[in-house]
Parts: C-alpha cells; sequence; structure tokens
C-alpha cells in the first residue's frame, strides 16, 4: 500500500501543497483501514519480512510512505505504534529539514528506534530516468548514506521519485547495494522475492488516495481479481503516455489536472 501525506482537519489538509494534496489521505480513513485489515487478518508486514516470505498462502499487506511528510511522525507513527504494526517510510534526503512540512532527523531517529523502517526515496526527489548514469547513481548512492548516517539505520530500498526508472536504475541501484525497488505501477506482488527469487525485489504498490474510497480499499486489500485487471490496465496505459509525451510534460499535465 503506498500512502503520501496524513491529515486531520480541513486546516491540515488545506497546508497540504496543491501539488500533494491528491494523494493525502485522512486520519480517520486510515485508521478505518488498518482496522479492516487486523478484522480481516491481513497480515501487515515488515520491509525486513519480504525477502523471507516464500508461499502465497494467505494475504499480506506491507503499508508504506513516500516523501517525508511531517504527519509521518505526528500522525502515522503513533497510530500504528498503538496498534503494534510497523510500515516503511521513504524519504527523500535533501528535503528533511529543509521544508518545514517535512520530518527532521530527529523525529525520523526516533520512529527507527522504535521499528518503522526509513529508507530512501532519492536526494532531491528528480526522477532517476532523466539523469546521466553517473548522476543517478551519485543520486542513489548519497541518499543511502546521508539517510543512514543521520538515523542509524540500515538502508537497502529505494521508492522511486515519481515511480520513474529503468533498467539503468536498477542496475546502478544494485551497485549501491540496495536489495529492494519499489515503484508506482499498480499490482500484486508474489514470492519468492530479491536474492530468494530472480534478481533483485522490484515491487509494485497500491495507491491510496484522498478519493480512494473504502469499497475499493477492501479489494486492493484482499486482492480482488477484477480491481488488480482494472488497475493494471489504467496503469499500463499511464507508462504509454509518459514514454510519449516525456517526464516532464506528463508531470506538468498531472499537476494541472490531478486537483
Amino acid at each position: 500500500m503506498m500512502y503520501h501525506a496524513l491529515y486531520d482537519g480541513t486546516d491540515e489538509l488545506d497546508a497540504i501543497e496543491a501539488e500533494d494534496r491528491p494523494y493525502a489521505v485522512s486520519v480517520s480513513e486510515f485508521k478505518r483501514h488498518l482496522d479492516f485489515l487486523q478484522q480481516e487478518r491481513v497480515e501487515v508486514i515488515s520491509l525486513a519480512d519480504v525477502e523471507h516470505i516464500h508461499d502465497n498462502y494467505h494475504n499480506r499487506v506491507m503499508l508504506t510512505f513516500d516523501d517525508g511528510h511531517k504527519s509521518f511522525y505526528h500522525h502515522a507513527f503513533p497510530i500504528l505504534a498503538d496498534r503494534g504494526l510497523t510500515a516503511c517510510f521513504f524519504v527523500t534526503s535533501d528535503l528533511v529539514e529543509q521544508r518545514e512540512d517535512f520530518c527532521d532527523w530527529h523525529e525520523l531517529r526516533e520512529m527507527h528506534y522504535h521499528g518503522m523502517a526509513i529508507q530512501s526515496h532519492g536526494k532531491t526527489h528528480q526522477f532517476l530516468n532523466d539523469m546521466p548514469v553517473e548522476r543517478q547513481y551519485q543520486e542513489l548512492e548519497r541518499s543511502k548514506s546521508i539517510i543512514e548516517e543521520k538515523t542509524d539505520n540500515r538502508v537497502y530500498a529505494i521508492s522511486f521519485p515519481g515511480g520513474r526508472y529503468d533498467a539503468n536504475t536498477i542496475k546502478l541501484g544494485r551497485r549501491a547495494e540496495y536489495t529492494q525497488f519499489y515503484t508506482s505501477e499498480f499490482g500484486l506482488n508474489r514470492p519468492p522475492f530479491g536474492s530468494g527469487g530472480n534478481g533483485p525485489s522490484i515491487m509494485r504498490r497500491m495507491p491510496l488516495r484522498q478519493n480512494t474510497t473504502f469499497e475499493q480499499f477492501t479489494r486492493f486489500a484482499l486482492g480482488d481479481t477484477l480491481t488488480m485487471f482494472r488497475n493494471r490496465a489504467i496503469t499500463q496505459t499511464k507508462t504509454t503516455l509518459k514514454k510519449v509525451l516525456g517526464n516532464r510534460l506528463y508531470h506538468e499535465l498531472y499537476k494541472r489536472y490531478s486537483r
């Protein structure tokens, strides 16, 4: 599951940047999601669990958050901790302590010490596959080393900014010693993963948006076949448009029409 910011009330929603607002989920809805997972006995796994799963006998989910919004610490972290659950928080290292609406390193360290995974979402949040090879590598390697230094946390997973990557990104990521790669491509992931499967773990996710209904969430969580098919088709259409229009033009159109 892919979340971004959480908000509690209209004031907090209005304070989120307009471009990011479509991906904000209310605190009450997030709690409702967790209630459903626990009621249906859908196992919530950690980042560390991923490469040790080798069966498809029951549904599992991993909760992930992208970017670094301050609601990671103020909302998601205490809600998860109260329920004995964990999540993976992908942060953009250059934006930590540079944006007022983002977490600081002290908060991220505290989250790590209480069982949350703090991993990479790039150094600058620029699209990796728009960069020359050496700059891509620097973006991957530097974000990893900065987060490890600041949080005392081993970094081995990355969520690609904007979901953009190519074959070079995977090769360079492996060179930088990442073993798990998280995309924005919609879909299920079937074990075995990583070294137990065929190469690195390249993981699809299911985006949760402000307009995602609770019914849609339940279908995501239970892996409903028709829902998977429809959303995979939409994802493939978007991927084709990105290739035709290029990252920059596609992103400008997204910002204009997603509000």
